[in-house]
């Protein structure tokens, strides 16, 4: 006899007293997703910051259209999107900005990237930046209407060379 399965993660908005737990969960995603991409102490230093990062992701929340979103399964965050209004006149007044997307990686394909993208932006007009070599993430993003314009850009600063693409959907 097989156990029951957990339940399918749920998605739903953030607020500010959720964001420790959304933004370890980001920091875990992001040991998982850039350990090829980034230097391993950029990414150490990601865990020494929380409290800084809480706290600016809790402004952050407040400004007008900034909405996060989280999954969430058996009480665990496994997934978060976060998005705002797009300053672009090309994508018009319903314009989004995809700030951030990340699942846990044992959920990748499981579909929560998809419902994470559609609880942030819809399908409106939308932009992203997505870190060059993140080629699971650039073909997500392609499968959903997104192509990348422009030359990708060197972030420089503590992500050192690292580079960003900028992906619209019109």
């Amino acid at each position: 006899m097989n156990p029951p399965s957990a339940p399918a993660p749920t998605v739903r908005p953030a607020g500010a007293d959720d964001l420790p737990a959304v933004l370890a969960m980001k920091n875990a995603a992001w040991r998982e997703t850039y350990a090829h991409l980034l230097e391993p102490g950029f990414l150490a230093a990601q865990e020494a910051e929380l409290p800084r990062a809480v706290e600016a992701w809790t402004r952050l929340l407040g400004e007008p259209g900034m909405e996060v979103w989280l999954a969430e399964g058996a009480g665990v965050v496994v997934g978060m999107a976060a998005a705002g209004p797009a300053d672009d006149p090309a994508l018009g007044p319903e314009g989004r900005e995809l700030i951030a997307l990340y699942v846990r990686a044992r959920l990748h394909g499981a579909g929560l990237g998809a419902a994470l993208l559609r609880a942030a932006v819809g399908g409106r007009p939308a932009r992203l930046d997505v870190l060059v070599g993140n080629e699971r993430a650039i073909a997500f993003y392609e499968r959903h209407g997104f192509v990348a314009v422009g030359e990708p850009a060197v972030l420089g600063g503590p992500w050192g060379d690292a580079r960003e693409q900028r992906m619209v959907r019109r």
